[in-house]
């Protein structure tokens, strides 16, 4: 089941006719739309209401396991209107703090930096994808998924040349309705990340390598098993033998270089 978190229900309508999703009334507190292995729920515009409805929705739907996409527009300094990006790099402009989505499958489009403000912006930083959701939902789905199953697809609604001043709800739908082809891209990206990654079984074996050399608790074991399992997603099956982190003091020492590695192997923008 894909996860999607959009703000605006301009930008849900094109995605909830494409798919052919439906209004589940029973849930209360933001709008779900499900159908054809797809959930969608209406945030509202936001840091706090993109969280809250990421966090709702993996809650109520226990979809805690599926990819998440935020689908969403942006501003940027110089990329065309309607040019489809996707985030390789999260910043909170509030807090400073940074993210990197990993990108282990082709997205379409292009991948950019995008900065999550509070307010709207409308003096374009270099280089810069602006937006007001992005790292509040990527911090929110992070917390149920590993980084690479959640991704931030935004569409350039306004630049330099052309301002918020003419952002309407029927001209954000079309701006999300042209990019429907590239949008069900990345949605089969994901679908295929998972369908890979849920057939790859760590063998027992493999974690009583680590558990012969030190000992973890029933939780760090399953952190460890998960994260071997995305080390062979990503095509790292060297990770599995033991002996290589043979310098490590305990299993919170293992985990964390495991964790040290992943991060620093390259992506494909």
């Amino acid at each position: 089941m894909i996860n999607i978190v959009v703000a605006l229900l301009s930008e849900a309508r094109p995605v909830i006719k494409h798919y052919g999703l439906v209004l589940q009334p029973e849930w209360r507190g933001f709008p779900v739309y499900a159908g054809n292995g797809l959930r969608l729920v209406v945030s509202g515009v936001g840091k706090v209401l993109a969280a809250a409805a990421t966090a709702f929705l993996a809650g109520a739907a226990r979809a805690q396991h599926g990819p998440w996409l935020n689908i969403g527009i942006a501003g940027h300094s110089s990329l065309p209107i309607g040019a489809i990006t996707f985030a390789s790099k999260i910043t909170d402009r509030v807090s400073g703090r940074n993210w990197y989505p990993p990108q282990v499958v082709k997205m379409p489009g292009t991948g950019v930096h995008v900065a999550t403000h509070d307010q709207p912006v409308l003096h374009y930083p270099e280089s810069v994808a602006c937006d007001m959701e992005a790292a509040a939902f990527y911090v929110s789905a992070t917390r149920f998924v590993s980084g690479e199953l959640a991704q931030c697809c935004k569409i350039i609604s306004d630049n330099a040349q052309s301002h918020i001043d003419h952002i309407t709800p029927n001209f954000v739908a079309d701006l999300i309705g042209d990019n429907l082809h590239e949008i069900d891209n990345a949605v089969q990206a994901l679908r295929s990340l998972v369908e890979a990654a849920d057939h790859i079984h760590v063998d027992a074996i493999d974690v009583n390598q680590y558990s012969a050399r030190w000992h973890f608790t029933t939780a760090q074991k399953v952190q460890l098993q998960e994260t071997l399992r995305k080390a062979l997603v990503r095509g790292s099956a060297e990770m599995l033998d033991a002996e290589q982190w043979h310098y490590c003091h305990n299993a919170k020492n293992v985990l964390a270089e495991i964790d040290r590695y992943l991060k620093s192997l390259p992506v494909t923008l």
